[in-house]
């Protein structure tokens, strides 16, 4: 059933105002319709600007915040958490879409004092915590039974503090009977010593009983990856955030974990000129203007999530550290968004792939930017909106995208190529994707570009294709079975 909301109060006109177009006014009067009273009850200025960026953040769910679902008493401390914490609503927002109804429930449950969960949504929001340790965290630290530990914890400062729940959130009991079992003095020292999740392990103490049977950390410094390259990751990681304007302190511990699970994740690890040329990479961000790469900690974050999967192709892509970077930049923003927002796993989507000896087009081979290949028979729908879809409403279900991270600033270098030959590369790649046996593809470049050249330059592309592949007598593929989409790296998935 529907519920009635009084879009005459208050705080609804006002969270309504916020909106700055039609369409974005009538998602948000959707996800309004689905937000509990409790939440929306005399919500201050501050909290009405964050829950408009949790709606922002909850992309894709169709009007449903997902709020009903939290129990009565616990509404109110969303809202408490929207008032109170910095990025309050784009935090809760990767939470919900991360987490399952009772992780989410966890968190924001009656029986984690508030200064807890505040503190636990600051280290989400900082990425010292993931999604999921957060829920882990806050199980943890519910009710009268934990609160030895929260009060070790809070002893502790902040930077530590956010080290205590990651341990918590890793090992469960463990680490929280180390945390109430070690002396104060060592619990600091082991804290301010060591990064939790990388490089301490928790063992049971010789001789010692009982439910964590004396568990004991033995951390052994920043030792996040394989020594062979450790002297490399440090050099490029740790001058970042002053050599990159857009980095933080947090940016970099997050590079670092990149590299730790690119290291174990890597068939061989990593090698030292692969670091190098990630670092190197990052350190021309201050160059991006527009798209995906003009906030490098969204970068930061996309290839950080991704890695944690064991996608690493983006290691192995070519060119300059320019073109590297908003290649990594461009793709990682489509590969995040298809791998949060459909049911695909990481194994379903192939990352900067190359298929060779393809015969017919004008190429005998392709790089896929990001490619879906569903194992099974159950590929999801994936709606593609953007400025020059057909207006079909047609949905796809194996599409290979392809990201072109253009500046339109640029084209007045001279060496820089210019729209027409940008636009003619395109057309011979997308035909031969096209003889690949590729029937589905999307073409994803920034909003300044499309506003530029997409009329004149992007749109014509999908009939000189398609009529290319007709007259082309060693493409298989007929024209009238290949669907061909422009998009926007904004405007994917609507």
């Amino acid at each position: 059933m529907t519920r009635r909301v009084d879009f005459d109060s208050p705080v609804v006109r006002k969270t309504m105002a916020g909106t700055r177009t039609v369409g974005r006014s009538v998602r948000t009067a959707r996800y309004i319709a689905d937000t509990p009273n409790r939440v929306l009850r005399d919500l201050n200025k501050r909290g009405q600007k964050r829950l408009r960026a949790y709606y922002r953040g909850i992309r894709g769910r169709d009007g449903e915040t997902g709020l009903d679902e939290l129990p009565d008493e616990s509404q109110p401390n969303f809202k408490n958490a929207l008032k109170d914490v910095d990025q309050g609503g784009q935090t809760a927002a990767q939470l919900q879409r991360r987490l399952d109804t009772e992780e989410f429930n966890d968190v924001f449950s009656d029986d984690v004092p508030d200064e807890t969960r505040k503190s636990l949504l600051r280290a989400q929001r900082e990425r010292d915590i993931s999604a999921s340790e957060t829920a882990r965290a806050a199980r943890k630290l519910k009710g009268s039974d934990s609160s030895e530990i929260r009060e070790t914890i809070q002893d502790l400062d902040d930077a530590q503090q956010r080290q205590a729940y990651r341990l918590i959130g890793e090992t469960g009991d463990d680490g929280a009977d180390f945390i109430t079992d070690t002396d104060r003095a060592d619990l600091r020292e082991f804290f301010g010593d060591c990064r939790v999740g990388s490089s301490a392990a928790l063992s049971p103490a010789a001789g010692a009983t009982g439910s964590g049977a004396g568990a004991v950390a033995t951390p052994s410094g920043d030792c996040v990856v394989s020594p062979e390259i450790q002297d490399d990751v440090v050099e490029q990681v740790e001058n970042l955030p002053d050599d990159v304007s857009g980095l933080s302190e947090a940016d970099k511990d997050a590079i670092r974990e990149m590299y730790e699970n690119l290291d174990e994740s890597r068939e061989g690890g990593l090698d030292s000129a692969e670091v190098d040329e990630l670092g190197s990479s990052f350190r021309t961000a201050d160059d991006v203007d527009v798209g995906p790469g003009e906030n490098p900690s969204e970068v930061v974050d996309d290839l950080h999530y991704l890695a944690e999967r064991g996608i690493d192709d983006f290691v192995d892509a070519g060119g300059t550290a320019s073109t590297r970077y908003t290649g990594a930049a461009g793709s990682g923003s489509i590969a995040r968004y298809l791998l949060e927002e459909t049911d695909l796993d990481a194994k379903d989507i192939k990352f900067e792939d190359t298929a060779n000896g393809i015969a017919g087009g004008p190429n005998s081979k392709t790089d896929y930017d990001v490619d879906v290949d569903p194992e099974g028979d159950n590929a999801p729908e994936l709606n593609v909106n953007g400025e020059f879809t057909d207006g079909s409403g047609t949905t796809l279900e194996d599409p290979a995208w392809e990201s072109k991270h253009l500046d339109p600033s640029g084209y007045d270098s001279d060496s820089y190529p210019n729209p027409q030959d940008e636009a003619e590369d395109l057309r011979r790649k997308l035909i031969t994707q096209a003889a690949d046996g590729e029937d589905e593809l999307v073409v994803v470049t920034t909003r300044e570009y499309m506003d530029a050249y997409g009329e004149d330059h992007l749109k014509p592309i999908r009939q000189q294709v398609k009529n290319d592949v007709d007259a082309d007598s060693d493409i298989a593929l007929d024209s009238d079975e290949l669907t061909i989409r422009f998009t926007t790296y904004e405007d994917i998935g609507g």
